[in-house]
Parts: C-alpha cells; structure tokens; sequence
C-alpha cells in the first residue's frame, strides 16, 4: 500500500523550526494584509468626508439658489467644524497606521 503524503499530513511532520518558520510567515501576512486593507480604509474615510464637506457648500435648490431664509448657517458651521474634526482625526490615524507600518512590516 503507497504511504500518504497529503498537505495535512506533511505539515504535521514538519520540524519544529520549520513549523516555527511557517507560524512567522503566516502571522507576518496576516498583520500586512490587515495594515494595508487598515491604511486604504482610513483613506477612503477621508475621501467619503472630504466629499461631504464639499457638498455643504452645495447652496443650490434644483438648480436655483436656496433663499437666505432656508439657509440655517448654525447647522451648516457645525456640520462643517464636525467634518473638519473628523477629517483631521482620521489623518493622524492614518500617519500613525503608516508609521507603524513601516516600522513593523516594510
């Protein structure tokens, strides 16, 4: 009878050093793919807030110009200090994830 060398069963004959090898490679990729998909996240974040900025700016009612009388300026300046606050915060997460990234993984 032929003796099995599937997948599993190698693995499991793997050295230690070898085990060792394959558990740091693994982990390794693993911390790369999450601080990469991490850093586009944030980014994106950034771009989806820095559109929603730009549209507050939008004034136009269907093409004509919202009245000063439906204009609520007290909504539209905190909406924009929020936006501006959160686009911040997301910029020195995302200098901080880019640091760590390439201190940990590059």
């Amino acid at each position: 009878m032929a003796e099995k060398k599937g997948l599993f069963l190698s693995e499991l004959q793997k050295d230690k050093t070898k085990l060792t090898q394959a558990r740091v490679s693994a982990i390794n990729e693993s911390s790369e793919l999450k601080y990469k998909r991490t850093i586009e996240d944030i980014e994106v974040g950034i771009k989806d807030l820095t559109m929603q900025q730009s549209a507050l700016l939008d004034l136009s009612n269907q093409g004509e110009i919202a009245k000063a009388s439906e204009f609520n300026a007290d909504q539209f300046v905190d909406r924009d200090i929020k936006i501006s606050l959160e686009i911040e915060k997301l910029n020195l997460v995302l200098g901080e994830a880019k640091k760590r990234y390439d201190l940990l993984i590059k």
